[in-house]
């Protein structure tokens, strides 16, 4: 079996029923549209048109790879052209059927692709026919697509006499009724032209204009029918009694004003002819308030109004007064009800156009998605932030306003999945082409299970993004500062000794032996100065990209920084170091956040212990995909309560009062997040079992992230 596409084109439920048919069939569907003015420019395999009743333009039907093909509601070529159903019944056919044929330059007249069949039953009306013509339609589809998949399509040409009914054509005098003609041909004209409750293409059998009883032709087409009939009595005396059903149907249409005018239009004709009219309304129409004044001009037309109430029939007079008083308690009781009714809905009302200028209002950008990603509402925060006016923005696909399409579409698979999403950070592009920092809540409604549409809230957190920014640039100013201290206690023994040193050697120049000693212990301390410049500039360096980092190099360059205050603490450095670790990052990152885990270290045990550094390859706790080294730093200085772990990596949070900034984690989880990369934190604060380790994950290879300097 083979897998095609198609293009379907049609606004009715049966060009929609057949694209699930071909999608069932396990062919694919490139699109469906309601008019060939919305078809894109794009080929496909199939087209179909169904119900569409365009002639389609011949550039439109070639985009068709191997077949156009056009769904008619008959029997070709007999009856080719529109409204076959209705010319079928009036012409008394026995027999009626659908046709898929081939489409042409020509109307209908293309080579058949499917034809069915089928008896017209007694009493089949335009209404009915055009349902079976719906049944069989598909029907025959589901074999079309079922040939095609198995290869086994077959087009036949037309064969017989053919008819074409155009689009203009009516019925002989517009559908009006011929009472010299048979009953047979009467009942055949009115089941034509009866559509039911859907737009009627032809015209009724009627005495109707535009929708509006005529005068002229009332009087023409029922004047003439009840003079003839006033002629047929035996005596002058004979009564002729008419039922007007005409105004009950028109009322069922939604015609009252037309049902009023034929009332009147009858008793104008009462005047001039004597018969009895019997005009009926189903209580049922009348169920509204605003029908009162109707109903009170429908019984004005009338000389006689009986209600349609069973109380009319009983035989006693107090029974008939005892059910009218049942009656109006119950009419009361309806009008309570409906006051009640109306302040509930009034209340309703007001409470509505509160929630609504609340969300059109709110402080925080709102808007609805579609499960396709179409915007289908949002409020004016939302616009006011992006700078676009409405049409602008509902009714465009969210991802045009996404600058990372991986993210959004991240967020919109998530959403289908019915997930709820807090926080999810995003990037969305603003009319004059700025890009404004969002955070976005979103979660789905839904009906039944149906998507229904997202509940977005949009918050902007741009300037939010440039105060940690600056937040960032100013702790590592901190950092540098701080290191700036000790690197100046470092360089000042070596700085002493190269001052002194000179001065000795010069002194002992006649003993070649001390002079030289002292000229390399000058030496010795000038590269000292050297090593430690040149870890501090690999310290400050701001890498643009990533590189490969070999952790255990920078762990044991920051421990010789750090060496003084090491010594000075008398605090003791265990390394268990496996050689192989490396993670991928920006260098002066990844080195700041080592360096801070390391100063926090130290600070913890300001008279003394011990220092574990660990380093090893491993792989995400979370992902074991993804390869990496798992740093450890741990002190055994007084550990962290309890109650201020779950701050630690809060900005500003500080437990050493006047001498910290309260950035420095914050600054490292931060520096780790944008490395794709994890920190845990455990801590004892037991006299005599103390202590807090720090275990940082950081991937070896960030291919899954580009990551730039300019993110901190």
């Amino acid at each position: 079996m083979s897998s095609t596409n198609a293009v379907f084109i049609g606004g009715g439920t049966l060009a929609q029923r057949c694209a699930q048919a071909w999608r069932d069939a396990g062919h694919d569907v490139v699109c469906i549209v309601t008019t060939a003015a919305q078809l894109p420019d794009i080929e496909s395999d199939y087209l179909f048109s169904i119900g569409h009743l365009e002639v389609l333009p011949d550039a439109v039907i070639a985009r068709a790879r191997k077949l156009a093909i056009n769904f008619h509601d008959g029997p070709l070529p007999r009856y080719a052209g529109l409204n076959a159903t209705s010319w079928a019944l009036m012409e008394g056919e026995t027999e009626h059927g659908v046709t898929w044929h081939e489409m042409t330059s020509r109307v209908d007249a293309g080579h058949i692709v499917k034809q069915k069949l089928f008896p017209i039953a007694d009493g089949e009306t335009a209404l009915s026919l055009n349902a079976r013509c719906w049944e069989t339609g598909l029907a025959s589809f589901i074999e079309i697509a079922r040939d095609i998949a198995r290869g086994e399509l077959r087009l036949t040409p037309q064969d017989g006499e053919r008819t074409f009914f155009a689009r203009d054509r009516r019925p002989d005098a517009m559908g009006t009724i011929d009472f010299a003609r048979s009953a047979h041909e009467i009942a055949a004209l009115v089941r034509a032209l009866d559509f039911g409750k859907y737009a009627n293409p032809l015209g009724r059998a009627k005495f109707m204009v535009d929708g509006w009883p005529d005068s002229e032709r009332f009087h023409q087409v029922v004047g003439s029918v009840v003079a003839q009939c006033r002629l047929s009595g035996r005596t002058n005396q004979s009564k002729l009694a008419a039922f007007g059903e005409m105004v009950a149907l028109l009322w069922a249409e939604g015609k009252p004003e037309a049902a009023i005018r034929l009332e009147k239009l009858w008793n104008e004709l009462a005047r001039v002819h004597s018969f009895h009219l019997h005009c009926a309304y189903p209580i049922s129409y009348f169920r509204d308030e605003r029908h009162a004044e109707l109903i009170e001009k429908v019984c004005a037309e009338h000389s006689h109004v009986i209600p349609d109430e069973s109380y009319t029939s009983l035989p006693g007079e107090d029974e008939r007064l005892r059910t009218v008083a049942l009656l109006q308690q119950k009419a009361q009781a309806l009008a309570n009800e409906v006051a009640e009714r109306k302040k509930a809905q009034y209340e309703l009302q007001l409470r509505e156009a509160e929630l609504t200028d609340f969300l059109e209002n709110a402080m925080v950008g709102l808007h609805w998605v579609a499960e396709n990603g179409t915007i289908l509402w949002a409020n004016k925060t939302e616009l006011l932030m992006l700078g676009y006016e409405r049409e602008e923005y509902v009714g465009h696909h969210i991802a045009e306003f996404h600058a990372d399409q991986e993210v959004i579409g991240e967020i919109l698979r998530r959403l289908a999945c019915h997930e709820e999403l807090r926080g999810s950070e995003s990037t969305l592009r603003c009319k004059d082409g700025s890009l404004r920092h969002v955070q976005i809540h979103s979660n789905v409604f839904s009906q039944n299970g149906k998507f229904i549409h997202t509940r977005c809230f949009t918050i902007d957190v741009t300037e939010r993004k440039k105060l940690e920014k600056t937040l960032m640039l100013s702790e590592k100013l901190a950092s540098v500062g701080r290191l700036a201290a000790s690197i100046a206690h470092e360089i000042n023994n070596p700085l002493e000794a190269i001052t002194n040193l000179p001065f000795l050697a010069k002194r002992d120049l006649a003993d070649p032996a001390k002079a030289a000693r002292h000229l390399r212990l000058a030496t010795h301390e000038l590269e000292r100065v050297s090593h430690i410049s040149r870890q501090t500039l690999g310290f400050c360096r701001d890498n643009s990209s990533p590189v490969d980092i070999d952790v255990c190099k920078m762990l044991d360059e920051l421990l010789f920084m750090y060496g003084r205050k090491l010594d000075v603490r008398k605090i003791h450095v265990e390394k268990r170091y496996d050689e192989t670790a490396r993670v991928t990052g920006l260098e002066s990152e990844i080195r700041q956040v080592f360096s801070n885990l390391i100063a926090n270290a130290i600070d913890a045990m300001p008279s003394g212990g011990r220092l574990i550094l660990k380093a090893a390859p491993s792989r995400e706790w979370n992902n074991v995909g993804l390869p990496g080294a798992r740093v450890t730093i741990g002190d055994t200085g007084a550990g962290i309560p309890s109650e201020n772990r779950k701050n630690l990596f809060d900005a500003f949070y500080s437990t050493k009062k006047d001498v910290g900034t309260g950035l420095g984690l914050w600054l490292v989880h931060g520096m780790i997040s944008k490395h794709k990369g994890m920190i845990h934190v455990r801590s004892k604060a037991v006299p005599g079992a103390s202590g807090t380790a720090f275990s940082v994950f950081l991937p070896c290879n960030s291919n899954t992230h580009t990551i730039t300097s300019s993110e901190s």
